[in-house]
């Protein structure tokens, strides 16, 4: 029998945009959790799945929250081939347990998610949550093999394989990869793997201003070696000044050369100080666990050859506005990620109208991550292009007839 929480305390902690569930619930089994969905269903009552919830901000506003699912007391189980080079998971296994399962095979996971130790591979995958290695792998979607899921009527559907030479046909279970958990519930991932490197190092430069620090970005680009991430960003705490950070693997030996070979290219920039870091330290580990998310949070999608001038303008933009600001770019992959700290609710509508009417030509497609749940009430935070909602609404009528599903809480308000 599903346990129900209906605590005030506790149902507080599963607040989504200043609303809080009737209650919580926490199915101990796949069949209590498809038999909580065709109840739900039945009664048309809204649900959202919760597991690590470090992806939970991100969203338009609920149209109905009844109960709050909690993913966290499913089994869970890996079923690891290490030949195959092949996953299959229970979607609230966090991505460090399994990348410590891999690591004893020397194998890892093909891409590199924030808060490893909180973040479950489902929600990574429901949300298509970004990493450091999109510049050289792509996205989740581009290695996830099978999947099975719970529908809105609470229907188990299965699609993909075991091993990649038995996946055939149509991807289906690919729509479920950044939807947000508005099409079912993702219980089970089956993932491609990669061959652990022998050796990975950090090596991080520092500058004084953007523009020097993009043109070394665009230098370090042309290299005759591939870099696992090229990704510049600033820092607050260190007078804000620029960094690119550059991830290279391989042999010990082909790492020191190529680390050589970087070092050449740079030994004619002034005023630039250079570090080099294992993968494992705590510098990069806070890195990856701490990154402060701001009051505004944005996603920006673009071709490598605007960053330039998308990120200097929105530099100018918050120092014009005095409000501090990070930024984090995918130099390759061409994603822009911009924190805006101490931004009330008047700056972050005016951002985001300028960014909107001065950048519309330059930006392929924008998220806000993180915002006054006001601002939600006047906009779609995926910015979704009004002649593709209609299929996306036709894919949500089949998959979630009853809309119970995160409802209103994907692109378009779907």
């Amino acid at each position: 029998m599903v346990k129900v929480v209906n605590n005030k305390n506790q149902l507080n902690k599963f607040k989504v945009d200043n609303l809080k569930p009737r209650s919580i619930q926490k199915p101990r089994s796949i069949k209590e959790l498809s038999e909580l969905i065709q109840d739900l269903n039945a009664k048309k009552l809204g649900l959202i799945p919760f597991g690590g919830k470090t992806r939970i901000l991100i969203g338009n506003l609920p149209k109905k929250f009844h109960t709050a699912v909690d993913l966290n007391f499913l089994p869970k189980d890996i079923i690891y081939e290490p030949d195959d080079m092949t996953l299959i998971t229970s979607s609230n296994v966090t991505i460090s347990e399994i990348e410590n399962e891999l690591t004893k095979k020397h194998q890892r996971l093909p891409f590199k998610i924030s808060n490893p130790s909180t973040a479950t591979i489902g929600g990574s995958v429901a949300s298509d949550a970004e990493g450091t290695l999109l510049s050289c792998n792509g996205s989740i979607r581009d290695w996830i093999i099978g999947m099975k899921n719970i529908s809105g009527e609470g229907t188990i559907t299965k699609s993909g394989g075991k091993v990649v030479k038995n996946v055939t046909g149509y991807d289906v279970h690919k729509l479920h990869v950044g939807a947000y958990g508005s099409l079912g519930i993702i219980i089970e991932c089956g993932i491609k793997l990669q061959p652990l490197p022998e050796n990975t190092e950090i090596l991080a430069i520092e500058f004084e201003n953007f523009n020097t620090a993009y043109e070394t970005a665009l230098e370090l680009y042309d290299l005759q070696f591939v870099l696992e991430t090229i990704n510049i960003h600033n820092k607050l705490s260190s007078n804000n000044n620029f960094y690119i950070y550059l991830q290279l693997s391989g042999s010990k030996t082909d790492v020191l050369r190529k680390i050589d070979e970087i070092y050449k290219s740079i030994k004619h920039i002034h005023n630039i100080k250079t570090d080099l870091f294992s993968v494992n330290s705590n510098e990069v580990k806070n890195f990856n666990e701490s990154k402060k998310i701001g009051d505004l949070k944005i996603k920006i999608s673009t071709l490598p050859s605007r960053l330039r001038y998308i990120i200097d303008f929105i530099i100018n933009l918050s120092r014009s506005k005095s409000i501090k600001m990070e930024f984090y770019s995918d130099f390759s992959f061409g994603n822009i990620y911009f924190d805006f700290f101490d931004c009330n609710l008047t700056d972050s509508k005016e951002i985001l109208n300028l960014i909107k009417s001065k950048l519309k030509f330059n930006i392929d497609s924008m998220t806000i991550q993180n915002c006054a749940h006001e601002i939600k009430k006047d906009i779609d935070i995926f910015f979704l292009p009004s002649a593709k909602k209609p299929l996306m609404e036709k894919i949500k009528l089949q998959y979630d007839p009853n809309n119970i599903m995160n409802p209103g809480r994907f692109a378009g308000n779907i």
